[in-house]
């Protein structure tokens, strides 16, 4: 064995030995690398740092992919290399000190799998009609000073433009529309601005960055405007930059910031950005992306709040703002819609924003600002952070409760009533006594509200609002009339009062699996800690561990030898007890299996009929249910091998299950819901049956639900509910039961 490794190792260092670099592109490389930092051209390009060969499986040739210029050479040089001959390009990327001469980019089409190109410097005259590989997806510029044509914008992902200086110049408009182009990030200059027809020529563009130079104590400064045509209908990212000394522009934005319909975040920084005066008023609360809005306000962003009179502006709803070296007074900010406000060192002096009508915020940090006078006792219902600060007046009882250890996210800070040393001390804690206190057997939460109670995630409880309603962790167990004390923040000792809920058996089936039958039982309340003791036909059995399902079912299963013998359409009772609690008892038919044809169904949208084969047999329509998500069929006819039901209309969608109940024995069938013409149904081998319960009789569908909507389970005759289980939740629950009883 040792002797075959050696061998291959040999043979692959040989085969590497004679790997030899494609002489053109060596002299290529070698030149430039000779030129750039006065490398020995006799030294293989491919063996240095500069490059990235790969062998060419047909020449045999190392061919360079990469070339990473990563270095600065003393002094400016220009490449004159004929860059062509490299035709097996991916990457380019240079640093500064380094340009290509005009003839590259003439011939830059002729690098036909150049993926990615990164240049510091582009100085150099380059044709209107500059061509790009259909290869070129990313394109970034850290300094230009010529203009950029309509070329560059045709077939690119992305593009990046650092910094311009004078001579660079974007066109008025793309002539093109580029489909593919979803980052653009662009520098505009005195007397220069950004194509206006962007929205339309870019109709797939997520993000947008500005880098706006509007200092007008620059030599020669001319106005700047920013203007688009049309809706950005996927922006999502836009980022403003403005790079300024002291004499900036004021810049209107209107166009872009009120047409961007689904932007999730919104950077300004520096100092440019100004309100139409118009319009006194920035309103982006018609924003509706598909996560919360964030707007990050930078240094000297203050500029657009001297215009205004009260609020300048408004965001969505759930929206969260961040400002650094912001001065500006918060009435400029209207909070209604926030979520979160997020202030560092603000100079304007003021009190704390008043967050009376703020319905949605739930976090404040405000840091190293000139803020001062009280906490306002509102300041309890959401998460703080006010060190740093100078707020001289009183911390409301909240806070006094808790003490300084728990509260120093509000010091330091020079309060009247509060300081370093403060002791929790709480006259006002209250706790209300209408809680719930019924809790799953897998675990739960007890929800209690009340006052004064605390901030904090800890491992008995979590803050739902922050010192009024609390989450208390209760976890797995059974039985009633029990209690649980925790310790508040605030140091107060609460004891609660629960109990389990009490079993309820909804249905059954029978599983073979790998050679072995099964009896499970669905239902919720059952024993996760130990056995479940049933009783079927007054005869005591004991079942496995119950496992876990969906919509708050449990499942419960024992090896079908210990079933009583019953012939079939049989009625059977059963009933469980858990913890001293005992379920009601349930009227079952014995059937050993249930199957359907259908391995799945595609049903209208807006209702109709449909047919499903199977294995049922009893003829006893009598004790037939058919639902769909909890929503009851009408039951057309029946056979025991044929079934025809009239089923509601849902929404459009695939996450649907139609439950079959025949006697307590419960299958379970996904469903689609579409548009228009259903086609027949899914026809494959026998479905497998899982334990899914649903009432036993029928009745009359219930008008058109949404699928947004949960249908409410009512009881049968017996007692029993209807649930929902998934068939792979179900296999897997199965498979867990099987694990335990084998």
């Amino acid at each position: 064995m040792k002797i075959i490794i050696l061998t291959i190792f040999f043979i692959y260092l040989f085969n590497f030995g004679q790997c030899i670099t494609d002489p053109d592109q060596k002299l290529v490389m070698s030149d430039v690398l000779k030129q750039l930092y006065n490398v020995d051209s006799s030294i293989d390009p491919c063996t240095l740092q500069f490059t990235y060969c790969k062998t060419d499986n047909i020449t045999n040739y190392q061919v360079i992919l990469n070339v990473h210029l990563y270095f600065a050479p003393n002094n400016a040089q220009t490449l004159n290399q004929d860059f062509t001959k490299l035709l097996n390009l991916t990457f380019i990327r240079v640093v500064e000190n380094i340009a290509f001469n005009s003839s590259f980019y003439d011939n830059l089409y002729k690098l036909t799998k150049l993926e990615y190109f990164d240049i510091h410097d582009l100085s150099v005259p380059i044709s209107e009609n500059v061509t790009l590989p259909d290869s070129l997806e990313t394109v970034k510029f850290d300094k230009i000073s010529v203009p950029l044509g309509q070329g560059w914008f045709k077939s690119i992902a992305q593009m990046q433009i650092f910094s311009a200086s004078a001579g660079f110049s974007l066109p008025k408009e793309l002539s093109n529309v580029n489909p593919l182009l979803q980052t653009l990030g662009l520098s505009v200059i005195s007397n220069s601005s950004i194509p206006t027809n962007i929205p339309q020529s870019l109709p797939n563009l997520q993000q947008l960055v500005l880098n706006i130079y509007n200092d007008m104590d620059q030599d020669d400064y001319q106005n700047i405007t920013i203007s688009s045509k049309g809706v950005y209908k996927k922006l999502t990212d836009l980022e403003i930059y403005f790079y300024n000394d002291v004499n900036a522009q004021p810049i209107l934005l209107d166009q872009i910031l009120s047409n961007t319909p689904v932007l999730e975040y919104l950077n300004i920084d520096g100092l440019g950005y100004a309100i139409n005066p118009l319009v006194g008023f920035l309103d982006l609360s018609y924003i509706k992306g598909k996560r919360d809005f964030f707007m990050d306000l930078g240094k000297f962003s203050n500029s657009f709040c001297q215009q205004c009179n009260g609020s300048c502006f408004k965001l969505p709803e759930y929206s969260g703002i961040y400002s650094y070296e912001w001065s500006y007074p918060f009435s400029c900010i209207d909070l209604r819609n926030l979520s979160s406000l997020e202030v560092y060192q603000n100079g304007y002096e003021q009190f704390l924003p008043n967050i009376d009508n703020a319905l949605y915020i739930q976090l404040i940090i405000i840091q190293e600002s000139i803020v001062v006078g009280d906490i306002p006792e509102s300041y309890c219902k959401v998460e703080l952070n006010l060190s740093d600060n100078q707020l001289d007046g009183t911390v409301p009882s909240c806070i006094l409760c808790i003490g300084y250890l728990e509260a120093s996210w509000v010091l330091p800070n020079p309060f009247s009533n509060f300081n370093s040393s403060s002791i929790p001390y709480c006259p006002g804690f209250l706790l209300d006594q209408n809680y719930t206190n019924l809790v799953a057997t897998d675990g739960g939460y007890i929800n209690i509200t009340g006052k004064n109670l605390g901030w904090g995630n800890y491992n008995d409880y979590f803050t739902i609002i922050p010192n009024e309603k609390l989450a208390v962790r209760i976890g797995v167990g059974f039985g009633k009339n029990l209690q649980k004390t925790i310790t508040l923040q605030n140091n107060q000792k609460v004891t609660l009062n629960f109990s389990y809920i009490p079993p309820t058996i909804k249905s059954y089936s029978i599983f073979e699996l790998m050679n072995s039958k099964f009896f499970v039982l669905n239902g919720t309340g059952f024993n996760f800690k130990g056995e479940n003791n049933v009783t079927i036909n007054g005869i005591p059995i004991t079942f496995s561990n119950s496992g876990g399902g969906s919509n708050s079912d449990n499942i419960i299963g024992f090896n079908f030898t210990q079933f009583p013998s019953l012939a079939i359409e049989t009625q059977f009772t059963v009933s469980i007890d858990v913890g001293g609690q005992v379920s009601n008892q349930v009227t079952f038919y014995y059937f050993p299996s249930i199957t359907i044809t259908e391995k799945s169904l595609v049903l209208n949208s807006t209702g109709g009929s449909i047919n499903i084969t199977g294995s049922f047999i009893t003829n006893n329509s009598s004790l037939i249910s058919v639902s769909i998500n909890g929503t009851k069929c009408s039951l057309i006819s029946y056979t025991n091998s044929l079934f025809t039901i009239s089923y509601p209309q849902f929404e459009v969608g695939d996450d649907y299950v139609l439950t079959l109940v025949v006697g307590g024995y419960a299958i379970n069938l996904p469903v689609t819901y579409v548009q228009g013409p259903t086609p027949s149904p899914t026809q494959t081998s026998t479905s497998t049956p899982t334990p899914t319960p649903s009432p036993t009789s029928t009745s009359t569908p219930t008008p058109t639900p949404t699928k947004s909507q949960t249908p409410t389970s009512e009881p049968n005759d017996d007692g029993s509910l209807a649930s929902n289980l998934s068939i792979p939740s179900c296999l897997l629950i199965i498979l867990l039961i099987t694990q335990q009883l084998i």
